[in-house]
């Protein structure tokens, strides 16, 4: 993906705004429908993988929250 298209999905993702993707911003954009293709984002989540565990393994500072360079490495 490139760097354009990750920040405008960064931005859908930040719905309040605040310059970061809190934990219920990043539930809602794994559960996102994809309104050009009706496709889920295709997270399927399971007793080894809850939407809180993989929002832990990109909030690397542990802040509660992903900011725009947590959420590069999330794209790559």
């Amino acid at each position: 993906m490139n760097e354009a298209k990750a920040l405008k999905y960064f931005n859908m993702c930040d719905t309040d705004g605040g310059g970061d993707i809190s934990l219920e911003e990043f539930k809602a954009a794994l559960f996102a429908v994809n309104p050009n293709t009706g496709n889920s984002s295709g997270f399927k989540p399971s007793a080894l993988l809850t939407p809180r565990d993989a929002f832990e393994l990109f909030d690397v500072d542990h802040s509660g929250s992903i900011d725009e360079d947590e959420f590069a490495f999330v794209m790559e």
